[in-house]
This record gives structure tokens, C-alpha cells and sequence, in this order.
């Protein structure tokens, strides 16, 4: 299993990152298309966590053949890379590393049999001070990795796992604390995927669990003290690669089953009488995504700066190929910089891309951005002179 991430960069550039056979690479969306591959660490790993630090850098955590930690820093000219921890252990095992805030990093180490203590460290003064254990957990189901942290806050995060009773839930830990766990399945349930979105206004989950003869895709939320009931958005013999999103401010849960992609958008409680924030949700009914989808897909982080949005799929086989998201935001993709002007109008394709390769059409859906960027600038200001009066 590999690992992938599209970042957006401080200059709206997009680099996708992701582990083959070679190392951890990286290919950057230049002048309407992907540019070639550069291969950031040499037979590292494949698995690795990759984020922004509080100077807007791209900081990526992988581990070597050596079972270093190596930190690998994209300032938006110039690639750097150091070691941060050595030799964390001899054998080669699924390390994961994130970072809860400059010089405290949370990991995991391996414990007796194929569980892992999920470790938090901070820099100090000449060194690493003591290392804190948060839990001993096994894998986390349908995960790359022992554990997922999402930062509520600078140095406020919540770290997801599964228990030692194989109940997935999370804490709420900063580098000075660390809370009581807080479950999310029950006891009893056998989880198979999972993804979980944090926001301000809540935490926002969807997980597969195995019945005797199917399985259930389920979701909860939590937006006040505890969680909601859990509501079964699908029922099927295989169901798979669950994701939660926010796109557009709206919360978004995507699943496989069979061989189409199923949808639900988060939609109000129809009770006039429920005062809950806006926040607080219920799924609405699953449809199927008629829009371009690929036969191989996978579940990538998407990171960009004060952006409620995790999780994407793009294709397995390019891992650069972002499904749904060109769909739903017309301006994902960076406009091209040319000097000839945009195209007025998407009929006016010319004929020679119809029927093109994938980074060709990509250039012409770039330079097409542009118009829909500048009628939805126009139709804001409308509204605004509209609200005025």
C-alpha cells in the first residue's frame, strides 16, 4: 500500500507526492500540465505524512532504509532534506510521523505482537526531551499507518486510532496534555475503513463495519458534547474506500461499491424545533457520480492552509490525477500564465483535443477556469451591491 498527497503551495501551485517503487516522489502542475517526476528519497519506505510547517513550507516526514526519520523541506524554490530521529528500530516496519506543532512530533514504534505505541516528543534545548506515550493501539483499519492527527488548532490536535479493543475513537492531546479517549464504534463492531474529518464546528466520521452476511457504511458527527447516533448511509457485501470531505463548506461522504461511486451531501435537520448549530448534520440519500471516475482509484490527503478539506481520491497508476475535485471546483487547477488570451467558450475546444491525451484536455480545462473564475467575481459583486441595498 502506498501513500499519496496533493499539496496546494503558497503560490496556488499544486505538487503531488506519492511512494513507488523507486522512493518518495513528487510531480508539480507547471504551465497547464504535470511536470516529470523527481525522485525526493531514495528507496524510502512507503509510508509517509506530508503537511505544511508555520513558515508555509512543505514539510514532508518519511522514513529511510535506515529507519531514519528524514524531514524533506519544499520552501518553493529549493528542496532540503535532514534527519530528525535515527534509528528508531532495525526492523523495517509501517512508521508514521506527524507533527502537532514546530518541535513536538507525534509517532509510532512497534509493541508486542503487531501493535504500536503511539509516541508524542518535543524538541528541547540540545535535544528531544522525554518520549510520552499516548496509547497502544493495533493498525488502524484500512490505513497506511497506526494513527491519523488532525490539528484542531497550532499545537491542538486530535489523534485517531483504534484501541487496544479494537474500537476506533481518538484524543484530544496538545504537547503539554493528553485527554480520556473518546470512542466512536462500539464494542463489538468490526471496522473495516474509516475517515474522519476535524473542523471547528465538529468531527465528522464514516466507517465500514462487517456484519454476518454484508457490511454497513456508517456515519456520525459530533458538534456538541458527544457523538450523534450513527446513520447507515449504505448496505452491501463490499463496500470500500470510505471518504469524508468538505467541499464548498459542505460536508461530502464518497464510497465504492460494486463499480460505481456512490455520494451523499450533508443536508439540514427538517425540525423547526432542533436548535442545533449549522454545523450539525444529517446525510442525505446516496446517488451515484455520473462525472469522470477512475478504474483504479485511491484515497489521497489533499493539504492546503486553512482548508477543511482531507481526503480525494486520484488514480493509483497517476497518482497526479485528481478525480471529482476538478468537477465540483471549476478553479482547482492552477490558470495557465500565457500571452495568448483564454478561449471564450468551452464549445470552442479545438477538435485536435477531443479526443487527446489526459494533460492535453488538462490545458485546455485550466485556461477555461479562468472565465468561470471571472463571472463567479462578478456575480459576487452582484450580491454584495444586492445585500448593500
Amino acid at each position: 500500500m502506498g501513500t499519496y498527497y496533493v499539496a496546494r503551495l503558497r503560490d496556488e501551485g499544486l505538487v503531488s507526492i506519492y511512494s513507488d517503487k523507486k522512493g518518495i516522489m513528487a510531480r508539480f502542475f507547471e504551465n497547464g500540465s504535470w511536470g516529470d517526476a523527481q525522485l525526493l528519497l531514495e528507496e524510502a519506505l512507503p509510508s509517509f505524512t506530508a503537511e505544511f510547517d508555520d513558515s508555509g513550507s512543505l514539510c514532508i516526514f518519511a522514513q529511510s532504509r535506515e529507519s531514519d526519520i528524514v524531514r524533506i523541506s519544499y520552501n518553493g524554490t529549493r528542496l532540503s532534506q535532514r534527519t530528525v530521529l535515527s534509528g528508531q528500530s532495525s526492523n523495517k516496519y509501517n512508521m508514521r510521523v506527524q507533527q502537532l506543532q514546530s518541535g513536538s512530533l507525534v509517532y509510532n514504534v512497534p509493541a508486542d505482537g503487531s501493535k504500536f505505541k503511539l509516541i508524542m516528543q518535543s524538541a528541547e534545548e540540545g535535544g528531544w526531551g522525554e518520549p510520552e506515550e499516548i496509547a497502544t493501539a493495533p493498525a488502524l483499519p484500512g490505513h497506511d499507518g497506526a494513527f491519523e492527527l488532525q490539528l484542531i488548532n497550532k499545537g491542538h490536535g486530535l489523534v485517531f486510532y483504534s484501541s487496544e479493543n479494537n474500537v476506533i475513537g481518538y484524543k484530544e492531546i496538545s504537547p503539554t496534555q493528553t485527554c480520556e479517549f473518546i470512542p466512536i464504534s462500539r464494542p463489538g463492531e468490526i471496522v473495516l475503513d474509516c475517515s474522519f474529518l476535524t473542523l471547528q464546528s465538529g468531527v465528522y466520521v464514516v466507517y465500514v463495519i462487517a456484519n454476518l452476511f454484508s457490511q454497513r457504511l456508517l456515519y456520525r458527527r459530533k458538534v456538541s458534547e458527544k457523538f450523534s447516533e450513527p446513520i447507515i448511509l449504505w448496505e452491501g457485501m463490499r463496500i470500500e474506500k470510505p471518504m469524508i470531505s468538505e467541499i464548498n463548506r459542505e460536508i461530502w461522504a464518497h464510497w465504492l461499491f460494486g463499480e460505481n461511486l456512490y455520494i451523499a451531501k450533508a443536508e439540514e435537520s427538517n425540525s423547526p424545533h432542533e436548535a442545533t448549530p449549522k454545523a450539525a448534520k444529517l446525510m442525505g440519500s446516496a446517488e451515484v457520480y455520473t462525472q469522470k471516475f477512475c478504474k483504479r482509484p485511491v484515497v489521497a490527503s489533499y493539504i492546503v492552509s486553512g482548508d477543511g478539506l482531507r481526503n480525494i481520491y486520484v488514480d493509483s497508476a497517476r497518482p497526479w490525477d485528481v478525480q471529482i475535485l476538478p468537477d465540483v471546483l471549476p478553479t482547482f487547477y492552477p490558470i495557465m500564465r500565457s500571452a495568448e488570451p483564454p478561449m471564450q467558450d468551452e464549445k470552442a475546444m479545438p477538435p485536435e483535443l477531443v479526443n487527446s491525451d489526459y494533460d492535453r484536455k488538462l490545458q485546455f480545462m485550466t485556461m477555461h477556469a479562468q472565465k468561470l473564475k471571472e463571472e463567479n467575481e462578478k456575480l459576487k459583486t452582484l450580491i454584495e451591491k444586492k445585500d448593500r441595498v
